[in-house]
């Protein structure tokens, strides 16, 4: 997906609405959340089943660690690119991380 207008998580965007998807990619925006910050209780059982995650130009997506660990338990390989306010990643932001890290 390229530039998502949408500063808070669209309903189809969700975890339980793509429930087979094992790759995502997103490039620009003005998204400030992956849904780690809905109030829906449904919502905080649905974990990502996404192995690869690509996030690109994303100046507003607040994350840290270990909230995206609980929402994408299945990462592989990950992607962060100019993407200023993820906090505590393993990466720097601007490069390609395998991730080697237990999920549990």
């Amino acid at each position: 997906m390229r530039i998502l207008p949408s500063t808070i998580t669209p309903n189809w965007l969700r975890a339980c609405n793509l429930k087979n998807l094992k790759k995502l990619y997103i490039r620009g925006g003005q998204l400030s959340d992956l849904g780690q910050k809905l109030d829906d209780k449904k919502a905080e059982k649905d974990k990502w089943k996404v192995e690869i995650l690509c996030l690109k130009y994303l100046g507003d997506l607040e994350m840290n660690w270990s909230d995206l660990q609980g929402l994408f338990p299945k990462l592989k390989f990950s992607e962060m690119v100019n993407c200023p306010k993820l906090i505590g990643f393993q990466i720097d932001n601007s490069q390609v991380s395998m991730n080697s890290v237990e999920f549990s």
